[in-house]
C-alpha cells in the first residue's frame, strides 16, 4: 500500500535542459509515418514480379524507388517540419511532467525563459511511450504531428517509470506503452 500511494501522491518531475535536433525528431516521425503506412512498400511489388517477364519493368522499379519515393519523403518532411508541434519539440527547453499538465520552459542560450507552454491532458488525443521518447499528440493537431521529449532529457528512469504507472492508472486507454 506504501509502493502505490507513494506511486499517487507524485507531484512533478523535472527534465534537464535538453534541445532536440530536427533530425531526431524527423526520426521518429518518418518511421511512425511509413509504419502505418506500409502499404506504400507494396507498390513496387507488381514492377518486381513483371520484371522477370521483361527487364524494363525493373527499371520502372528502380524510377518509383529512386524519384517517386523520395518525393513523397520530403512532402511528409515538410508537412510535419513547419509543424507547431514539431518547432516547439526542437526548441530549448526544460520540461515539467505532472499527473494531469505538461509545462514546457523555453529558455535563451544564458537558460533565461523566453516562453512557456502548457499542456493539460484534456487537450491531448494520446501520449505514447516508448523506450527513448514520450510522444504527446493533441486533439488539435495534424495526424502525424506530436510533442516529442526525449526520456534521456531526465535523470532518474525510475521517477518517468512512475510517472507512467500513474498516468495509466488516472488517464486509462489515454496513454499506451509501445516497444519499438
Amino acid at each position: 500500500i506504501f509502493l502505490l500511494s507513494s506511486i499517487f501522491k507524485m507531484t512533478k518531475i523535472s527534465s534537464n535542459i535538453y534541445k532536440l535536433s530536427a533530425s531526431a525528431y524527423m526520426r521518429v516521425a518518418l518511421m511512425r509515418y511509413l509504419r502505418r503506412r506500409w502499404w506504400i512498400g507494396v507498390l513496387l511489388l507488381p514492377f518486381v514480379i513483371l520484371s522477370f517477364e521483361d527487364s524494363r519493368f525493373l527499371f520502372v522499379a528502380l524510377m518509383v524507388v529512386f524519384l517517386v519515393l523520395p518525393m513523397f519523403i520530403v512532402f511528409v518532411y515538410f508537412n510535419l517540419s513547419f509543424s507547431p508541434e514539431c518547432v516547439a519539440s526542437i526548441r530549448r527547453c526544460r520540461v515539467n511532467l505532472t499527473s494531469d499538465s505538461i509545462l514546457y520552459y523555453y529558455l535563451d542560450d544564458e537558460n533565461n525563459i523566453t516562453s512557456s507552454k502548457f499542456i493539460v491532458f484534456e487537450e491531448t488525443d494520446r501520449i505514447i511511450i516508448d523506450k527513448t521518447n514520450i510522444l504527446i499528440h493533441l486533439k488539435t493537431s495534424k495526424t502525424f504531428a506530436f510533442y516529442l521529449i526525449p526520456i534521456s532529457a531526465f535523470d532518474d528512469a525510475y521517477e518517468i517509470e512512475k510517472w507512467k504507472m500513474n498516468m495509466m492508472s488516472l488517464h486509462g486507454t489515454l496513454v499506451r506503452e509501445e516497444n519499438v
